[in-house]
């Protein structure tokens, strides 16, 4: 595999959160060890051959017992070492080959968050049904008031498909216990006038096991998440003036 000379695998942690995916796990993983020198597993109380899977592959893991996507990746940023932390879903949407585009940009000073677009990318999930179509028009939203309330001109601010600086990520207060993390992010950094872009990255269908996300509930916090940060009301500990490097 011909990597970009300046792609520095040791300065790189994979951070794949898990509940129940025993069906796609190891392949993910095994799709994500070329492009880090670590990876991470943050277990939220698997009841399946999970944890398992996890220790075949001879991976860290971070066993929570609680469940919130949140939950899991605040912990995995105040535990992992390398400079750039790498998050992706267990289910086999992500690409892993997407990983280096994600990463080069935080690597060489470029951006302190990198976003995969579903939309520049494309996606195998937000096409199709009624409910695939409110998925689309919710995110689509959502993403415009961001870019309005922080000027910015990005595409996709839900996918969780990300790379990011991981002093920034531990120290700039992240609180979110589910889903929304995601957008809490992506806003508590733009907050805090750090650099966020998106890149192309395509999504597929789910590969395996059973979605996490209850879309009824999910998407009205959603839009609370939003809101709150839009309006000021949830503020990020650190900006750039005081960023560590």
């Amino acid at each position: 595999m011909n990597m970009p000379a300046d792609y520095h695998r040791e300065d790189v942690c994979v951070v794949i959160p898990t509940l129940n995916e025993e069906a796609t796990l190891l392949s993910v993983i095994e799709g994500v060890r070329p492009y880090c020198g670590r990876i991470l597993i943050v277990d939220g109380g698997s009841t399946d051959d999970t944890l398992a899977c996890a220790r075949a592959a001879d991976v860290q893991i971070e066993a929570m017992n609680i469940r919130g996507k949140g939950r899991a990746l605040r912990h995995a940023l105040h535990v992992v070492a390398a400079p750039v932390t790498v998050l992706i879903d267990a289910d086999g949407s992500h690409d892993p080959r997407d990983i280096p585009a994600l990463v080069l940009p935080v690597l060489n000073g470029r951006a302190d968050m990198v976003v995969g677009s579903r939309w520049t990318g494309g996606s195998d999930e937000l096409h199709g049904d009624m409910n695939k179509w409110l998925r689309r028009a919710g995110s689509r939203l959502l993403t415009t008031l961001v870019n309005l309330r922080f000027r910015g001109h990005l595409t996709d601010i839900q996918n969780g498909f990300r790379a990011v600086k991981t002093a920034i990520g531990r120290d700039i207060g992240l609180e979110e216990p589910g889903f929304s993390i995601e957008q809490e992010m992506v806003m508590k950094f733009l907050a805090g006038r750090f650099r966020v872009i998106n890149v192309p990255a395509h999504e597929y269908a789910r590969q395996g096991g059973e979605a996490k996300l209850n879309l009824g509930h999910e998407w009205f916090h959603f839009g609370i998440v939003v809101l709150r940060h839009l309006f000021g009301l949830s503020r990020p500990k650190v900006t750039r003036g005081k960023r560590r490097r």
